[in-house]
């Protein structure tokens, strides 16, 4: 699977993908992105927060010179959210500038969501 956290659309909305919903906080800085459930990549491990932050992280990290490491510039971290259950289905990110107007730098990137195992 090679595929994002939401598509920006032709008009302006925004249709998720990866995300079935997100939340930001009032102050713009900080998001979360609820994973939508049973997706999986082709080998069939399921797909969770721990992969997205993987991929994200890839590119920040590992290839500071990767193509789309620019549109992370704003991101300061991002992680695997647990719900009370230990469920970790949501990813959290938070940024150095409030973003009120989108859906955050985090959902924006153009690289996918790889399997990190």
């Amino acid at each position: 699977m090679y595929e994002t956290l939401v598509k920006l659309e032709a008009d302006g909305s925004i249709t998720g993908l990866l995300a079935e919903s997100w939340d930001v906080s009032d102050d713009g800085l900080e998001w979360t992105f609820n994973l939508r459930d049973g997706v999986t990549f082709h080998n069939g491990d399921p797909l969770t927060a721990d992969d997205v932050v993987f991929s994200i992280n890839n590119v920040l990290t590992k290839d500071p010179e990767h193509p789309l490491a620019s549109t992370l510039a704003a991101v300061a971290s991002v992680e695997a959210l647990s719900d009370p259950s230990g469920s970790t289905s949501a990813v959290g990110a938070e940024t150095v500038q409030p973003d009120h107007g989108g859906v955050g730098p985090v959902a924006r990137i153009r690289t996918g969501v790889q399997d990190n195992g």
